[in-house]
């Protein structure tokens, strides 16, 4: 879904980007993630076994050699 305000960084090495949050319209704050596969240009949902914040105006980490954002 089209969003503004929402988090995005990169994944081994450029090669996937994980998308968080953001607002679709000013009174709706999202709380999916996502990730895209840049060589394919494909997006999958991420799935967690508890919902994340619905969060906008925030940032996204990687930590380098843990596999967490």
């Amino acid at each position: 879904a089209p969003r503004v305000l929402h988090a995005v960084c990169q994944l081994d090495g450029g090669a996937r980007m994980l998308v968080h949050g953001g607002r679709s319209n000013p009174a709706t704050a999202l709380s999916d993630a996502f990730i895209l596969s840049c060589d394919r240009m494909e997006w999958a949902r991420c799935e967690f076994s508890k919902p994340l914040p619905a969060r906008f105006r925030h940032s996204l980490t990687l930590i380098p050699g843990t596999g967490l954002a």
